[in-house]
């Protein structure tokens, strides 16, 4: 009795310690400190637990499962997401201690392709033992079920997507496969690798044509490094503004207090003008810095004047400006719902023009709630979130100096598939992405370490610099080999000045396919796994 206590004690512990290894795979501690395979061998932990890799119908149930997943997110959580109930309370207005209990709560979500794998795994394990082909065609298991998962990780929404394939990016440059395969083959190579580890010290059997397509996969990045672009023709000179705005005094100016306002405006036309070079191409600000909701149509159409801060610094400086606001949603008749947008704003000095771009991906439970019909109804009793109105394009702007770009607003650009596909949607390639941002909602955390962490991956896939601009950090340029140019720090109040070359840009293969090149690798493997094993019957090594 005392022997089984104590198990199902130890259980438990190992696998919320299995869940901080596959956090130490990203910025951990308000620090760029991570352990680059960490998640292998802490996901390896938790599918020794599981009945996925099993060569035999256990006894271990569904929900006994279930609850070894909740052990390793509760880990996951401690250590790569303990901020989140600081954001709740900060962003939604959570009372203490209910976003303690509702950040908990999350875990539940956490990794959300691991519940919907535990839902369909009982089929693929009964097939393979029902044909008794499980020992003799390991490999073909193994690949399919790491394929599924990365297709789960892909495909499964989630509104901070840290994947497993993530944490290889403090290889870089020596990450080639990147713009082929994108990250979700780092992911399938990492779920096939914890495949491998967990299937080994289960049952003594070593998969070795994983394992040798494995380090296929790693000799290929270091022969094809990803290198940096040295085209000095189309070198762009910008301004980073990072005005370090504090959450009290940006809800203060937004509600319209004229001290606050002022203090705001101040300090972004002394950083956007002090000291400016001469030859400054575009200004940069960050997510929502401009305080007061304008009206684009409005102001393109004479029909109300531009912002007087506004005009003042594109005399003053004679310099595009890029920077966050709030659009009026014209369509809207609800003051409170849905009748603004969150926008990012180009201002040409030449025709004081205003072109815009609405941002789509919003965030549940802050910039809305994802209760569809429900949301205008709950609006009226939810008050503490925003309810923008979704746009529906993405917009490529172009410069004075005929910089072409196009932008994506705070968490947007952590969404592959979603950069993918609005880009792919452009009539022409941009050859920059300026990501706006304001993570002042976290605090002094880990979370916009990670977000800049997992931001850098998106250059890689594209081959597109990006050109991170934000309220209080971490304010940077990111290039596609995975270097990263000057940037300044969190709560720094200070504008960044830097040379970017952004060349014109072409479309890289994962662009253009996504992760079908991935299923087109995964298929060719199967193949010619099936094929070797029909040559050679009688080989059992593989």
């Amino acid at each position: 009795m005392f022997k089984n206590n104590i198990f199902l004690l130890k259980t438990p512990i190992v696998l919320f310690c299995g869940g901080v290894m596959y956090a130490a795979g990203f910025p951990i501690l308000a620090t760029e400190y991570s352990i680059i395979f960490a998640p292998i061998i802490g996901f390896s932990i938790l599918l020794s637990y599981l009945n996925i890799t099993s060569n035999k119908i256990t006894n271990i149930n569904f929900k006994s499962q279930i609850a070894y997943v909740m052990y390793f997110s509760l880990g996951f959580y401690s250590l790569g997401f303990y901020w989140i109930p600081y954001t709740l309370q900060e962003f939604g207005a959570i009372p203490s201690p209910f976003h303690i209990l509702l950040g908990i709560i999350f875990t539940i979500v956490l990794l959300p392709q691991l519940t919907s794998l535990l839902i369909i795994q009982t089929s693929i394990n009964n097939f393979f033992i029902k044909k008794k082909i499980d020992n003799n065609y390991l490999s073909v298991k193994h690949i399919l079920i790491a394929f599924l998962l990365t297709l789960l990780e892909q495909m499964i929404p989630q509104q901070f997507p840290a994947h497993i394939g993530h944490s290889w990016l403090q290889l870089a440059p020596f990450l080639g496969l990147a713009p082929i395969l994108g990250a979700a083959s780092f992911s399938f190579i990492s779920f096939l690798a914890a495949l491998i580890i967990s299937q080994y010290f289960k049952y003594k059997k070593l998969d070795y044509f994983s394992s040798v397509i494995v380090l296929i996969f790693i000799i290929a990045n270091f022969i094809f490094p990803l290198m940096p672009n040295k085209n000095l023709q189309y070198k762009y000179q910008l301004r980073i503004v990072q005005a370090n705005i504090g959450n009290n005094l940006k809800i203060s100016s937004e509600e319209g207090s004229p001290l606050s306002i002022k203090k705001v405006y101040k300090r972004y036309f002394d950083l956007s003008t002090k000291n400016l070079p001469t030859k400054t191409d575009l200004i940069i600000w960050p997510e929502t810095a401009f305080p007061n909701s304008i009206s684009s149509k409005s102001i393109n159409n004479l029909e109300y004047p531009l912002p007087k801060i506004l005009h003042s610094i594109s005399e003053y400086t004679n310099t595009d400006l890029f920077f966050g606001g709030y659009d009026h949603n014209m369509k809207s008749f609800n003051q409170h719902f849905q009748s603004e947008y969150n926008t990012a704003f180009l201002l040409s000095s030449k025709s004081k023009q205003l072109t815009f771009y609405h941002k789509i991906k919003l965030i549940p439970f802050g910039e809305g709630l994802p209760f569809g019909p429900l949301n205008k109804f709950l609006s009226n009793y939810i008050n503490n979130i925003s309810y923008f109105a979704a746009g529906d394009k993405f917009t490529l702007f172009k410069t004075s100096k005929d910089l072409k770009f196009t932008a994506a607003i705070c968490y947007e650009i952590l969404f592959t598939n979603f950069i993918r596909n609005q880009i792919n949607r452009l009539k022409e390639m941009p050859q920059a992405i300026i990501n706006l941002t304001n993570d002042s909602w976290y605090g002094d955390s880990s979370e916009p370490f990670q977000h800049l962490f997992l931001t850098k991956w998106r250059s890689l896939e594209l081959q597109i610099p990006i050109i991170r601009s934000t309220n209080t950090g971490i304010t940077s340029v990111l290039y596609p080999n995975g270097s990263e140019g000057q940037r300044l720090k969190l709560n720094e109040i200070k504008s960044l000045d830097v040379a970017v070359i952004a060349p014109p840009i072409e479309k890289t293969i994962y662009l253009k396919y996504g992760i079908w090149t991935l299923f087109l690798v995964v298929l060719s493997l199967v193949m010619i796994f099936l094929i070797y094993k029909s040559l050679f019957r009688n080989k059992s090594f593989l």
